[in-house]
């Protein structure tokens, strides 16, 4: 009746999984109650249909809106690619993911001696609450919410949690003063998007817009070179800057021409402007290490390292776990049309 489940990485949904994980590690999870079948067994321990009802609609509801309006009212049957399939079957093979690794890791609570505290039921008590109020009828109907069983959801999320941190309590990740380095760049952009009218219709720019854009832009350019200070030059001008913190891995979300650019600069130096289709760039190259930016890389890093070991400790155990899903049974929960967006 069982059949053993994949648990081989897919990383051709990693990009979903990541905003999946997102939504079900911040969710108040529940069951439907009355069904107790078992969907899946893991190391003999059963896993209810009812668990895996629950976080099948509630993440129903977050992916129709964070994808509904974007891929339209049949996006659940729609192929991602031919190896992950259909937006449907993704989201029930990461729920389950999600459900094996909550269980996973709750079984070796008392391997690393991980409770909840007097403060901590407290505190799911309040949050059981909180998931009440937030989520509206239609979806804690179709998810068979309680709050008998939100609670026990989140006390195995809450679990879950702290055994991952027990995880990783002793383990000091070293980071280097390369890796940790950012530097610290500004620019001013000028941009050739053209805008858009209260009723949403863009408006582009003509090439008569786009010179007199051009040209602006380097004016501004060779006032920051006389000045040496974009700061400055933008103040005279009455423009708004933009600062980047950046290293040799990450252009720090401006665009790739321009962190190039500023990686063959100076520190102090002006440059620019740099054409995209985004419009005009000008920048100065403000420092080559910037100390609170480095700071915060490094313990961002820090914290990256260790989640990085514990999702590699996690897998070790799952390797030596007996995972399997009744298929016949899963698959009567379907996810085959948009529920809770309306027409």
């Amino acid at each position: 009746m069982f059949e053993k489940k994949r648990k081989k990485k897919r990383g051709a949904r990693a990009k979903l999984a990541a905003l999946l994980l997102g939504f079900l590690l911040t969710a108040l999870l529940t069951g439907c109650g009355e069904t107790e079948e078992s969907v899946a067994v893991l190391n003999g321990e059963e896993i209810s249909l009812s668990e895996a009802v629950f976080y099948t609609r509630l993440n129903q509801q977050q992916w129709e809106q964070a994808y509904g309006e974007t891929f339209g009212m049949d996006f659940w049957t729609q192929d991602l690619n031919a190896e992950t399939g259909t937006f449907a079957d993704e989201l029930k093979r990461q729920v389950m993911d999600t459900i094996c690794q909550i269980h996973l890791m709750n079984a070796h609570a008392k391997e690393y001696g991980v409770s909840l505290s007097r403060e901590e039921e407290k505190e799911i008590d309040k949050r059981v609450q909180d998931f009440m109020d937030s989520h509206s009828k239609e979806v804690r109907e179709a998810a068979g919410a309680d709050k008998k069983r939100v609670k026990e959801l989140l006390r195995q999320r809450m679990l879950a949690d702290k055994v991952a941190q027990a995880m990783v309590a002793d383990y000091e990740p070293q980071v280097t003063e390369e890796e940790a380095a950012l530097g610290k760049m500004t620019y001013c952009l000028f941009s050739t998007l053209g805008t858009y009218d209260t009723e949403g219709n863009h408006q582009g720019v003509t090439t008569e817009e786009r010179k007199a854009i051009e040209a602006e832009a380097n004016s501004f350019a060779q006032r920051c070179g006389e000045l040496g200070d974009i700061n400055g030059a933008a103040q005279e001008a009455g423009r708004t800057l933009i600062d980047v913190y950046f290293n040799d891995k990450t252009d720090g979300g401006v665009h790739e021409k321009v962190a190039d650019l500023v990686r063959t600069l100076e520190e102090g130096q002006c440059a620019g402007p740099v054409s995209t289709e985004e419009g005009y760039y000008v920048v100065q190259y403000i420092s080559v290490q910037d100390e609170t930016a480095t700071a915060q890389n490094r313990e961002a890093l820090m914290e990256q390292k260790k989640a990085q070991r514990c999702q590699e400790m996690y897998e070790a155990w799952l390797k030596e776990a007996d995972f399997t899903i009744d298929q016949e049974l899963w698959d009567t929960v379907q996810v085959t049309e948009v529920q809770f967006l309306g027409p």
